[in-house]
């Protein structure tokens, strides 16, 4: 997948979803969250890649980016593949569903990207 390809895949989860995957507590992000929820970069990762080992973890940290890779998501984890979802990561981590519309239009104008809401 592309950037764009990538983006619109998150953002199309994202909104479709409209909460935090978060843990049993509500307390921290996960991955894979309570009721099948996803985060921004857990929506990329397949379930065949998926594994409990990646919680708590961050984009770069080499077991999120291995299990990216193993999704088929990026080749490689060069520096603006691992800032591309990082800044996605902290996108859905650090800010309130109705915020992400707007989050998300700042990082597509940052990454020349088109936002299909």
């Amino acid at each position: 997948m592309n950037y764009q390809e990538t983006f619109d895949k998150v953002v199309t989860h994202l909104m479709a979803q409209g909460c935090q995957a978060l843990d049993e507590n509500d307390d921290a992000c996960r991955y894979r969250g309570e009721n099948g929820t996803q985060c921004a970069v857990g929506a990329l990762i397949t379930d065949e890649a998926y594994t409990e080992e990646l919680e708590n973890k961050v984009v770069t940290d080499k077991p999120v980016q291995d299990a990216l890779k193993a999704s088929g998501v990026f080749k490689r984890a060069t520096p603006k593949a691992v800032e591309f979802f990082r800044d996605l990561q902290e996108i859905h981590d650090s800010n309130y569903a109705k915020e992400w519309p707007t989050e998300l239009q700042i990082f597509a104008d940052k990454n020349n990207l088109g936002l299909k809401l």
